[in-house]
């Protein structure tokens, strides 16, 4: 679904090899994450260095994740019969909004013949997995993604460092802005008249709905509603 998507017709001649050229790179990316889970847990020998051995859980511990790859491998097996109307109902209520609506034309199969998206999803399995093996061999993959300067064990802690300054940006952000101040909303927005006349936020001191409207006389005039 995801390459046949890719190759879907789309207005702009460069789109339109951009993006199967990215949904097969993701692809190959995708596939070398997966293929290093795989083979580090069941096929890289005993782990080494933990403060605990690990052992098999207990019966109940697995069930809900054998019950999990049964319906995974049903779904995938027969589509038409597992999934079919559960799905049909879920496109109708967002599609239309409720049920019995008729929908387009589509079909639940697993083999959809030798195409384009087909090819696309052979080659990022190769490609995936000869980069895992490949930069398991003289190199490693963590080397390879190293990065210069303050860091210096490869890029989780760039990824987490972007990730925790984006996180207080926002918190910042919500913090300066929903303090539960009428008078900062109100404030915030007479300023920005380029929002929508009703403007629902959260009051969280009041646990209420506020609506904001410019006013034509005061710029701090605002009302409350129910």
């Amino acid at each position: 679904m995801f390459f046949t998507e890719a190759v879907g017709g789309h207005d702009s001649a460069l789109m339109n090899v951009l993006l199967p050229v990215g949904a097969v790179v993701a692809g190959i990316f995708s596939v070398a994450y997966s293929v290093r889970f795989i083979h580090d847990v069941f096929f890289n020998g005993e782990p080494v260095g933990l403060p605990k051995t690990p052992h098999e859980p207990p019966r109940f511990m697995r069930l809900p994740v054998e019950v999990l790859v049964l319906l995974c491998v049903l779904v995938g097996l027969f589509p038409a019969l597992v999934i079919g109307p559960l799905l049909a109902v879920g496109a109708q209520a967002a599609l239309f909004g409720g049920p019995y609506a008729p929908l387009p034309a589509y079909k639940l199969a697993i083999w959809h013949g030798f195409n384009l998206p087909l090819a696309m999803s052979m080659a990022a399995t190769a490609g995936g997995v000869l980069l895992y093996f490949g930069c398991s061999g003289a190199s490693t993959c963590t080397a390879l993604v190293r990065l210069p300067g303050w860091i210096r064990s490869g890029g989780r802690e760039a990824f987490d460092f972007f990730t925790t300054t984006k996180l207080n940006a926002a918190r910042g952000v919500t913090d300066a802005l929903e303090n539960g101040s009428l008078q900062r909303y109100c404030s915030c927005s007479s300023r920005w008249p380029c929002w929508p006349d009703w403007c629902h936020t959260s009051a969280a001191a009041a646990g209420r709905r506020l609506r904001l409207r410019p006013a034509r006389r005061s710029p701090s005039a605002c009302w409350w509603s129910g």
